[in-house]
């Protein structure tokens, strides 16, 4: 809880950096207007009012009154330049935040539905693994067999897998299932991942929406009117490289 609590501190600071940034395109505005009207301006003046030619409204323009008209343009072209670095910089820094924040919901999924002690510690390594070492100062890793999952079987005769955290999810979904099988998920929210082992079969329609029904029913929208899938054949799953276990395109 404490980590996403930090995680939303950090997405609501740069998200107001992100918006004090985006300003930056009048800067560019500015700089355009006063060079088209370089002409009529003189040297020592605080402001200018300019037409813009966007939209015909009429633009007040601060200047500074030790330089040029062309040295105030370019004073705003360098603003602008400067204000679409940052906004690159904060995008991408937002989005690494996001992210994080998407896993750390996914592991308190997972922790929401632990039910024995080897599936609290398979979530503790998976945290020293993803980068969390620093908070567990104490922990020390054991030897972990297979990560843990259910084993479920259709009415139609068919196994389907789920997955209980995210190194059980890349463990089904890389390791254990074949290309030919199905690969069901929640759509937008953390949950596992359900594998329907189709034997080389085409499955029938009941088995899509029993595998459908297990996949809501592992997931965060457990209880929900109406939860969206995901499903798609195995092979078509990627592991996305760098990212965090459970992260699939």
């Amino acid at each position: 809880s404490g980590a996403s609590a930090r995680i939303a501190k950090k997405i609501a600071v740069q998200t107001e950096e992100l918006s004090r940034v985006q300003e930056g395109e009048k800067y560019r505005l500015w700089g355009d207007l006063i060079t088209a009207n370089i002409y009529k301006m003189q040297r020592g003046a605080t402001t200018v009012n300019l037409e813009n030619y966007m939209d015909g409204t009429t633009v007040e323009i601060p200047l500074d009154s030790r330089l040029t008209p062309a040295q105030n343009a370019q004073r705003y072209y360098k603003k602008y330049t400067k204000s679409k670095s940052a906004r690159v910089h904060l995008k991408e820094q937002l989005e690494t935040a996001e992210k994080e924040s998407v896993y750390i919901q996914s592991v308190q999924d997972a922790l929401s539905r632990a039910e024995t002690e080897k599936e609290l510690e398979e979530i503790r390594s998976e945290l020293y693994h993803s980068g969390y070492a620093s908070r567990m100062k104490h922990y020390t890793e054991k030897k972990q067999s297979a990560p843990s999952y259910i084993r479920f079987r259709t009415s139609g005769g068919y196994s389907v897998l789920c997955g209980k955290n995210n190194a059980a999810n890349d463990y089904l979904t890389f390791q254990h299932a074949n290309k030919g099988d199905w690969w069901f998920h929640a759509k937008g929210m953390p949950g596992s991942h359900v594998i329907v082992q189709t034997r080389g079969q085409e499955l029938p329609d009941r088995t899509f929406e029993e595998a459908g029904r297990l996949a809501a029913y592992y997931s965060k929208g457990r209880g929900g009117d109406k939860v969206e899938i995901d499903y798609i054949q195995r092979k078509h799953v990627k592991k996305v490289s760098g990212a965090k276990p459970g992260f699939v395109i």
